[in-house]
């Protein structure tokens, strides 16, 4: 009997080594391919459309198309930036919005927006991200000059008329500071916060604020903005089906307007995802370009939109 209880324990310890190293191997192949997928899945890119109706669009900017690239951190997406720049050949804009944190500020910069100014035909307009707030003072400024020489158009505290057919809507860029980025609307202490945009506008306007903090999104709704354009959450970084973005970027108070189409009040809020899987390691988030079309007062008189 003792011989055979030994044989058996020596058998279940031989089968248990085996269980163990089978559910060993198991996980590193899992683990194997969770990795090669998400590496390939954030070298792809998603082109997320939306149709935005509004009876303040003029009839002359029906199917006027806003091409939104943001947190990009300085990444290639292919050599030399094919993917991106293939899309905004294929889609075609009228405009390019840069929302925010395009640029790395341990990176060259000057090398990666020539080469999209080089090879996008449609006028660049660009508004600071907190990375580059986060510049030197001797840094931003040589970062600002390099914009205005080469025909980018920096909008921060600015206001646009864009113009078809003898007939404007407006285009501005928020002021926001780094700071800013701290407040959290769920608190109600003293960090500073954006009160309000500092521009006047007209309702019967169709006004669109470019803000790379979409945490603001309810101050510019209570001042006529029609569509509100952000990016900095990342989407959340990790992403879960039926929980969204789980994780928060830096410069990030919440997960709220995380990614995709808000409204807030009367206004619409668009929240890229963005490019970069560089500074956050993205999962189940593949990087995203937005395409916004707008229509205007005969599409939405005629029940077409």
């Amino acid at each position: 009997m003792e011989s055979k209880d030994l044989l058996y324990n020596f058998r279940d310890k031989i089968e248990k080594k085996r269980r163990r190293k089978n559910i060993i191997i198991s996980l590193i192949v899992i683990l194997f391919l969770f990795t090669g997928f998400n590496v390939w899945n954030n070298k792809k890119v998603d082109i997320k459309s939306y149709d935005v109706q509004n009876i303040n669009i003029p009839t002359s900017f029906n199917g006027y198309k806003i091409l939104q690239i943001s947190d990009v951190f300085s990444k290639d997406f292919g050599k030399n930036n094919k993917t991106i720049l293939e899309i905004v050949d294929i889609k075609n804009p009228d405009i390019v919005v840069l929302t925010g944190n395009i640029i790395s500020k341990d990176k060259d910069f000057k090398n990666y927006l020539l080469n999209l100014k080089n090879n996008i035909k449609q006028p660049i307009y660009y508004v600071l991200g907190d990375e580059e707030m986060s510049l030197d003072e001797k840094e931003k400024k040589d970062f600002i000059g390099f914009l205005e020489e080469n025909n980018i158009y920096l909008l921060n505290g600015k206001r646009l008329a864009l113009m078809s057919g003898g007939e404007n809507i407006y285009l501005y860029g928020a002021k926001q500071a780094v700071e800013h980025y701290s407040y959290n609307f769920k608190d109600s202490d003293s960090r500073p916060r954006v009160e309000n945009s500092g521009f006047k506008n007209e309702a019967e306007d169709f006004n669109i604020m470019i803000s790379h903090n979409p945490d603001y999104a309810r101050v510019y709704a209570d001042e006529n903005y029609d569509l509100i354009l952000s990016g900095l959450k990342t989407g959340g970084i990790i992403r879960l089906p039926g929980l969204g973005g789980l994780a928060k970027a830096k410069n990030v108070n919440n997960l709220d307007y995380q990614a995709g189409r808000y409204w807030v009040e009367d206004s619409l809020l668009i929240v890229s995802k963005g490019l970069s899987s560089n500074r956050y390691k993205r999962v189940f988030n593949r990087p995203e370009i937005v395409e916004i079309n707008l229509y205007g007062r005969a599409e939405v008189d005629n029940g077409k939109k």
